[in-house]
């Protein structure tokens, strides 16, 4: 129900101060009726409130009382109006909010723009953001490490409950970077429940850039021999990756959950790396006369005694690449001499090991065998034999 405000109009001769209290009665009497109206209808059991009693006159200046009366007014209205207007600011300026704000609805900024390349929908920001790429963010942090660690630090406690959850239909769901440190920083206390979970249905579950390697892992303790006595009673995950510090950047991965489980290593500086099977094997040399690859090496047999010859392994474009660890070649051996002899083939930049590749005897001349040999920077290798023979060398495959 609204009523009109009543105007008063003084009286011949009536007192200033009188005038003045009956309009400050007749604007709290419009309060209560805003107040009655905003909550809505009265219990019928509970009467409604009378006007508040009038103070008792006070001798004061005119220009002081009707500042106190506007005042008064305006604190009044805006008591009545708090709980139904919400914090609001003007387009591009900041919101304004005190200590301890409380809420029991969600509060939201709805933001109409259209492409707003290069700004945000609403940031929290400690100092300028002069410099800092937004990219478009619907929610920005800035923390410049006075007032702010963390430009982003999302918890959740109890069980169940997700600290952070991020989520796309076509692009990333969680993106992390950093100018000076880690792009993305995730931990969990619990033995069973893992630091980061990222699935994917049509893209990468999980991606990671970085100037010195795309994936870095520090894990608490090194994964080396003697892993399974020093980490006895440690559970651990079936699939679970660990880079291992003491054996310089060997990976090590669980196949077998346990404690501590079965690990394998799948990659180390020393270790030979994966291998890359070529689509058909590649004659790389053949030191016969008129035979194919032509103009590779020398066109005459192994002289046997001490005198090794240097192949290089990409010869013929056989696919083999300079960084390769180690290859997989097929041997043979064509006019070898009759009688007992050895044959060896091993690394260019090495010397000559006490070992045979292959031994002869008798009178067949033609003998081959498949074997696996190391090689140098530039996938070179050496034969040599004890007695007189042609060679011939196939690659299988190598290892980087």
């Amino acid at each position: 129900m609204h009523t009109e405000a009543t105007t008063i109009t003084p009286a011949g001769g009536a007192d200033e101060l009188a005038l003045i209290r009956q309009q400050v009665e007749a604007l709290q009497a419009r309060i209560d009726e805003m107040e009655v109206e905003r909550a809505g209808p009265a219990d019928p059991a509970v009467a409604p409130p009378g006007p508040a009693p009038a103070p008792e006159p006070t001798r004061v200046g005119r220009r002081r009382a009707i500042a106190g009366l506007a005042g008064a007014a305006a604190a009044g209205t805006a008591a009545a109006l708090a709980s139904s207007s919400p914090a609001a600011a003007a387009n591009g300026q900041s919101l304004v909010m005190g200590v301890g704000n409380a809420a029991t609805n969600p509060t939201l900024l709805n933001f109409g723009g259209g492409n707003v390349s290069g700004t945000y929908g609403l940031g929290v920001v400690e100092a300028n953001i002069t410099g800092v790429n937004t990219r478009r963010a619907a929610l920005f942090g800035v923390a410049r490490g006075t007032a702010f660690a963390s430009g982003l630090r999302a918890v959740g406690v109890g069980p169940g409950v997700d600290g952070v959850v991020g989520t796309s239909s076509e692009a990333s769901g969680v993106v992390g970077t950093s100018s000076e440190g880690i792009g993305g920083n995730f931990s969990s206390t619990a033995t069973d429940q893992p630091a980061v979970v990222a699935s994917s249905t049509n893209q990468f579950g999980l991606m990671a850039r970085g100037p010195d390697g795309a994936v870095r892992l520090w894990p608490e303790v090194p994964v080396p021999t003697t892993f399974a006595t020093s980490k006895t009673g440690t559970l651990y995950m079936q699939g679970t990756v660990a880079d291992d510090p003491s054996s310089q950047g060997a990976m090590w991965v669980c196949v077998k959950g346990g404690a501590p489980g079965t690990w394998r290593k799948v990659a180390a500086h020393n270790s030979a790396g994966a291998l890359h099977i070529l689509p058909t094997p590649k004659r790389i040399y053949d030191s016969r006369p008129g035979t194919s690859p032509t103009g590779v090496g020398p066109k005459t047999p192994l002289v046997g005694g001490d005198a090794p010859r240097t192949l290089d392994l990409k010869q013929n474009s056989s696919g083999v690449p300079a960084g390769a660890t180690g290859a997989v070649v097929t041997v043979l051996l064509v006019n070898a001499a009759i009688g007992d002899g050895n044959f060896t083939i091993w690394a260019n930049d090495k010397l000559k090991p006490p070992a045979n590749t292959l031994v002869w005897g008798g009178s067949a001349k033609r003998f081959t065998t498949q074997t696996i040999t190391a090689v140098d920077a530039q996938a070179r290798v050496k034969v040599d034999a004890s007695r007189q023979t042609d060679v011939v060398i196939d690659v299988v495959g190598f290892y980087r």
